[in-house]
């Protein structure tokens, strides 16, 4: 069976000793610790949560070589492939050079046009070729996956199997980082949206979010060779570009590094509104100052009887029996206390935020 298997030795299998592996080619990157130009990660977010504005930002940080949130970068080209046509791409790339104060002349290209990755690598051959005549291209944007599957169905084991297998096809003809722009999946606690095999593949995986106030986090969900869960912070910055045939302003937006924001208060249901109007009238009727803890300043309070005789006044549950009542209000109460609206301790409950009232 073996008879008639070509003897002579194949170069790529030979086997390297431990003490001469320092002769493999050194890790290159493109940002620091964060992508690898020989590496595969993806982006993935909800729709309208700044996926393309993250992956652009680090893009163009690429291409002028420009610090990324602290973090060496490398200089290469860029090649973008914005699958629906680009739309607002120009747009996002004026608004980067106007508050980066920068020109166009670095090594950025757009691909608009639709591709499949994932039935022919016909596609795949002639992306090839395309790059091949671009000096020093490190990164290739794909966005989105979903559109460069070309119909494929990415719950597919099959199809997202082609589609990694001609990514990683076009990764190693071309010497660089793939970077997919993917959506969450219904539930976004589980990551990307399809096929588990995806992020078996990638060597790096990000997760965006949309934080309120214009507030944008990336999340390092997944590096192969170094540290997950850092969290990077974006103000997204409303920008003008310029104005159009007719006179009227053009705005676009830019990411610009932020710290952490801070915490947003969970917005609040019509019964704990109502039950807050009830405890803020309470406490005009009721409230004195008192210190509840030891060493604690005096701050304005009314017991948790007060409280609860006041929940029951506003009709705060819609049950019937006492019990229920009773067992009802508790859940409000300590509710409002979970999310930091109100404090208690022994019996006296206040507000927190508002020591006068």
């Amino acid at each position: 069976m073996l008879e008639n298997i070509d003897s002579r030795p194949n170069k790529r299998f030979k086997p390297i000793k431990w003490s001469e592996l320092h002769q493999l080619p050194k890790r290159e990157y493109l940002i620091k610790h964060l992508l690898d130009r020989s590496g595969t990660s993806v982006i993935y977010g909800e729709s309208n949560c700044g996926k393309t504005f993250i992956a652009l930002d680090l893009a163009l940080h690429i291409v002028k070589a420009k610090p990324w949130h602290n973090h060496k970068v490398y200089s290469s080209a860029v090649v973008y492939v914005a699958t629906e046509g680009g739309l607002g791409l120009q747009e996002r790339l004026e608004a980067f050079r106007l508050h980066n104060n920068c020109n166009e002349d670095g090594e950025f290209y757009l691909i608009t046009a639709s591709i499949d990755l994932c039935s022919s690598p016909k596609d795949a051959k002639e992306l090839v070729q395309e790059i091949r005549s671009i000096p020093n291209v490190g990164l290739i944007v794909i966005d989105t996956l979903s559109r460069a599957m070309a119909g494929g169905n990415e719950n597919s084991p099959d199809d997202m199997g082609r589609f990694i297998r001609i990514c990683d096809y076009i990764k190693q003809e071309t010497r660089s980082h793939i970077l997919i722009i993917h959506h969450a999946g219904k539930d976004p606690s589980r990551g990307a949206r399809g096929h588990s095999a995806l992020r078996a593949a990638v060597d790096s995986e990000f997760e965006v979010t949309k934080i309120d106030n214009g507030f944008i986090s990336l999340e390092v969900k997944k590096q192969r060779d170094t540290r997950t869960g850092d969290i990077y912070y974006f103000d997204l910055l409303p920008i003008k570009i310029g104005k159009d045939e007719d006179g009227i302003d053009i705005h676009s937006c830019v990411l610009s590094c932020a710290q952490e924001p801070p915490a947003q208060k969970k917005r609040l249901s019509k019964q704990k509104k109502r039950a807050v109007e009830a405890i803020r009238e309470a406490m005009i009727d009721h409230g004195r100052m008192v210190a509840p803890k030891k060493a604690m300043a005096p701050i304005r309070c009314i017991t948790l009887s007060e409280a609860r005789e006041a929940l029951i006044r506003c009709n705060i549950s819609a049950a019937d029996q006492p019990d229920d009542i009773r067992r009802s209000i508790a859940r409000v109460l300590k509710e409002l206390c979970d999310a930091g609206i109100t404090a208690t301790y022994n019996e006296f409950i206040w507000f927190p935020d508002n020591p006068d009232e």
